[in-house]
């Protein structure tokens, strides 16, 4: 389901009772095996994906943000979204100064902070 990124960062956001930030760390929240995590902003075609992973992304949709979860160089989960809406942006979106990034699991933690109904991803450093 395209959609389990923007549900977990939403049931993380309102366990914490917050209306400031929240932390969501991705190695704790995601139960499948995955060690890698890519971001490709809307900006990136298919065949730049697939030139930039080294393997083949089978679902694509043109006009959305897309992450894609690997395992020991194989794709495991990926998850697509368009974050340009008719009217007020809701959602989740990746606020980074980058259109990708890859990151070990290990490291997968992001403050989330939430203006109206938009879940702004940003890195998080300790």
């Amino acid at each position: 389901d395209y959609n389990d990124i923007d549900r977990l960062v939403i049931k993380e956001w309102e366990a914490t009772r917050s209306n400031k930030c929240c932390i969501v760390d991705f190695s704790k929240t995601l139960f499948f095996d995955w060690d890698s995590m890519y971001y490709f902003s809307g900006a990136y075609s298919l065949e730049e994906i697939n030139k930039y992973l080294g393997r083949k992304v089978d679902s694509f949709t043109d006009i959305g943000d897309r992450v894609v979860f690997v395992n020991n160089g194989d794709i495991i989960r990926h998850y697509e979204w368009c974050k340009y809406f008719d009217g007020e942006p809701q959602g989740v979106v990746f606020s980074v100064n980058s259109n990708t990034f890859s990151i070990d699991k290990n490291k997968a933690i992001f403050l989330v902070q939430k203006k109206k109904n938009l879940y702004m991803l940003s890195f998080y450093n300790q």
